[in-house]
């Protein structure tokens, strides 16, 4: 385009600068420049373009909107030299336009995923991290400092494996060594190293990306400590548990509603003559053949009534027969089911045999106390006699 720079109207212009602006050849001649410029933009274009005029010098080059004939808007890249006089007062203007609205429009979107981005990176309450494949810290978010007490400005430049505990640095290397051979992401949990030297536990998801042309690590990280204070908590419960249950002095044992144990206590195992994983996974019909299909049958009745009851059974084991007073208790899971039967036992075997060696001792004693009743009666019964006669024999003696 040849722009006359006295009235910026268009001098001449040629096929691909009437495709731009949606104007013909003919109509363009009767255009100026402010004619297709954004209002917007038109302050600013003119000033740089009066400099231009005004100093001659060098290559005018501008970006600026232009409003096509359809009302579309384009944008537009222009270059610009100065030209010859055709007259005293008259310079025109060698232009060459691009039309750059693609560019632009992606410099745009990539301009707005990056204030997205940065509007993330900034309120996420996740700590996102960027590390190159030297360990050194490229971008760190600013929620950084609520987890390790450091600002992110400390951060960017310095090793990341400086923050990392010396306990867990082989396993971040092991995982970063999984990433470079194939894996996509892989999450982990490990200890930091706090400013302030306190210890923290955070669960880091790692996977690989480019970041500003170099090849790094994305790291996006959360604090688990409360998480992990209660798995620590609640592990040292159930050792807890585990250790009262097995070294508890009754029988213990969880069996589901088909009778197959699931859990059973090292003294009640001892019964059976093993261990306890001995016998978990078994049926009651292979542990009690005799008795499984009774003892099923009451842990169904339990289970359906949601009422513990008690039994007390002679029952055979490889140890001999063992008499048991057995409370079956329901078992409720997480979500508050019944999902299965636990049965505590008490060997009761030494109390049921002094029970029937008293029971014997009490019918030996009834037996005597009976004979020792006949006896009477037969002695009364024959002192009675003998002393009828006596006395008959004394009357008939004083009757003579």
């Amino acid at each position: 385009v040849i722009v006359n720079t006295r009235n910026l109207s268009f001098f001449h212009s040629n096929q691909n600068f009437s495709n731009i602006t949606g104007y013909s050849l003919k109509e363009l001649k009767n255009l100026c420049v402010k004619d297709i410029t954004h209002p917007e933009d038109w302050p600013s274009v003119y000033k740089k373009t009066r400099n231009f005029v005004e100093n001659s010098k060098g290559i005018y080059t501008l970006e600026q909107r232009c409003i096509r004939k359809d009302k579309q808007i384009r944008w537009i890249q222009i270059n610009g030299i100065s030209l010859y006089k055709k007259s005293k007062d008259t310079k025109y203007a060698l232009v060459n336009v691009q039309d750059i609205t693609d560019k632009k429009l992606s410099q745009l979107m990539i301009k707005q995923s990056e204030e997205k981005y940065r509007f993330l990176a900034k309120n996420i309450t996740d700590t996102l991290m960027v590390v190159d494949e030297k360990g050194i810290i490229a971008f760190v978010s600013e929620s950084v400092k609520n987890l390790i007490g450091y600002s992110s400005s400390e951060l960017v430049g310095s090793n990341a494996n400086t923050y990392i505990h010396p306990e867990d640095s082989k396993l971040i290397f092991t995982a970063l060594n999984q990433l470079n051979h194939g894996q996509v992401t892989i999450s982990l949990p490990y200890r930091l190293l706090k400013k302030n030297k306190d210890i923290i536990w955070i669960e880091s998801s790692i996977k690989k990306t480019i970041w500003e042309t170099n090849k790094c690590y994305l790291i996006v990280s959360r604090d688990i400590s409360v998480r992990k204070k209660a798995e620590f908590e609640l592990r040292e419960s159930e050792e807890k548990y585990r250790m009262l249950f097995n070294n508890a002095d009754v029988l213990v044992s969880v069996y589901n509603r088909e009778g197959t144990c699931l859990l059973m206590n090292r003294k009640l195992a001892h019964f059976f003559g093993g261990n306890p994983d001995d016998f978990i996974g078994k049926s009651f019909m292979e542990l009690h053949l005799e008795m499984g299909s009774e003892y099923i049958k009451r842990i169904q009745e339990v289970m359906d009534s949601k009422v513990s009851k008690e039994y007390e059974d002679a029952v055979n084991f490889s140890s001999g027969e063992r008499w048991l007073l057995s409370k079956v208790h329901p078992v409720k899971n997480a979500s508050g089911e019944i999902y299965a039967a636990q049965i505590i036992s008490q060997d009761i075997t030494q109390r049921k045999k002094a029970e029937i060696s008293l029971s014997q001792s009490e019918e030996k004693i009834k037996s005597a106390l009976k004979e020792k009743e006949i006896l009477l009666k037969e002695l009364y019964h024959r002192t009675k006699n003998n002393m009828l006669v006596i006395i008959s024999m004394l009357s008939l003696q004083s009757d003579y």
